[in-house]
């Protein structure tokens, strides 16, 4: 459906940045911007809190709907829409018939700063903190989520606190409508896909206090959805030895036999993911630790015995991307441990690169997805000797190049293989990198 009006309506929650990008863009474009909110005040010479505090919400709601009937009319405006608003009645519906709606998606620890730098806050955030705000938010983005998921597109939003930031998401809004522009004849195209970072994580890194929290702090403020999947297992040998429980390996993979099946269920499951579950929940992140079998998300079968035995393991059958979509969209943040199930009864064991390569292919139908594999090591290295040796690039063909020189063997050859696997799939990029580097455009990007 094409847009006649010329309008554009941003919405978002609260700090998310629509008047600040939405009059910038107005200005470059020679268009006019209303904020709705302030619309109403002056056509009531009341603000929405004193409409609310003393008529009601139903009185509240009416005028709100009416006000938003009356801006749609105009033309050649950018709108800012209130937080709550397109999660009523048919507003959403309303906005997309009538304007170019655009999602602006911004991280929690994103929202708190903007609302912090408000020249006035709202009684409703008062005096929080901001652990208090961060779980405001989340409760309240449970709802509004899927409403505000329904703009023809999305925007994912960093931080606007400098002139040079406000330019780079303006002329962004600019190439998004002008692509609208060039639609006007045709039926309107899909929404872009919200952005979706998938972190693998294991090694020494989830089981050292220092590290692990550095890193889930910088995973708290990766921008966007995200997920994250883990391994764990050192403390799973450990607590084997512990418990008089012989660890056996062939060619560096584990054997589970029964009696490891049993620890590594309550070490990976239980132990580890809970863990970081709490402390990502410290964060002001709702995370939620899953297994392959919670909601059949993760569906293996065992590993055939021949030619060697490996007892328990699952390979990857299937992904549930449309359950783990729809988990997301409400504002989880899912913490996956490296266990499936055969829908048999039975756990299986399952390499912790394999579910994040699996989950990322699978997640592509709903998300712009990024993969990022946090190592001990800064990247992929052309001297495995010389930590500053990284490669920040590799494409399908380098790797062919980089393979025949000899720069890539051994371990890391299988590792680049599931990564290219996963962008021919159409994940956008594959990233291994440091985990103390996460976040910071750091490492080996792989592409097509």
């Amino acid at each position: 459906m094409s847009v006649t009006n010329g309008n554009i309506v941003l919405v978002g929650f609260m700090g998310a940045g629509k008047t600040t990008l939405g009059r910038a863009l107005a200005r470059r474009c020679g268009m006019t911007f209303c904020d709705l909110d302030d619309y109403i005040e002056q056509h009531t010479n009341q603000t929405i809190a004193q409409i609310f505090a003393t008529q009601g919400e139903e009185a509240f709601r009416a005028t709100e709907q009416a006000a938003l009937d009356e801006v749609l009319k105009l033309k050649d405006t950018v709108i800012a829409v209130g937080g709550g608003t397109p999660c009523f009645g048919n507003n959403m519906e309303h906005m997309n018939q009538h304007a170019t709606t655009i999602y602006l998606n911004a991280p929690t620890h994103t929202l708190i700063k903007h609302i912090r730098m408000g020249t006035s806050v709202r009684p409703l955030i008062a005096g929080k903190t901001d652990e208090q705000l961060a779980e405001y938010i989340a409760d309240t983005m449970k709802h509004r989520e899927p409403f505000y998921q329904k703009a023809r597109y999305t925007l994912n939003i960093d931080t606007i606190t400098t002139e040079q930031q406000i330019n780079h998401y303006v002329e962004m809004l600019r190439k998004i409508t002008d692509r609208q522009d060039k639609q006007d004849s045709l039926e309107s195209p899909a929404p872009s896909k919200p952005q979706l970072t998938i972190i693998k994580v294991g090694g020494k890194i989830v089981e050292e206090a220092g590290s692990l929290e550095r890193l889930l702090s910088d995973f708290a403020h990766i921008g966007g959805h995200k997920l994250l999947v883990h391994g764990g297992g050192r403390s799973a040998t450990n607590i084997a030895t512990q418990l008089g429980i012989e660890t056996k390996m062939v060619d560096g993979r584990r054997i589970t036999d029964e009696a490891m099946l049993r620890v590594v269920t309550m070490v990976y499951g239980g132990l580890v993911n809970k863990n970081i579950v709490a402390k990502l929940q410290a964060q002001g992140l709702n995370a939620l630790g899953l297994t392959g079998a919670d909601m059949n998300v993760i569906q293996s079968h065992r590993r055939p015995a021949q030619p060697t035995d490996y007892g328990f393991v699952g390979d990857v059958d299937s992904v549930d991307a449309d359950r783990l979509a729809a988990l997301i969209k409400t504002g989880i943040t899912p913490v996956m441990a490296p266990l499936t199930h055969d829908k048999q009864g039975n756990m299986l064991n399952t390499n912790a690169d394999t579910i994040a390569g699996e989950v990322a292919k699978a997640m592509t139908r709903h998300f712009d997805v990024t993969l990022v594999f946090c190592f001990e090591k800064p990247g992929v290295l052309r001297d495995e000797h010389d930590d500053s040796s990284v490669i920040p690039h590799i494409t399908a063909t380098d790797f062919k190049q980089l393979v025949t020189d000899g720069t890539i063997s051994g371990g890391m050859i299988p590792k680049l293989q599931n990564a290219l696997s996963a962008v021919d799939a159409g994940v956008s990029q594959v990233v291994i990198t440091q985990a103390t580097a996460l976040g910071q455009g750091q490492g080996t990007k792989i592409t097509k």
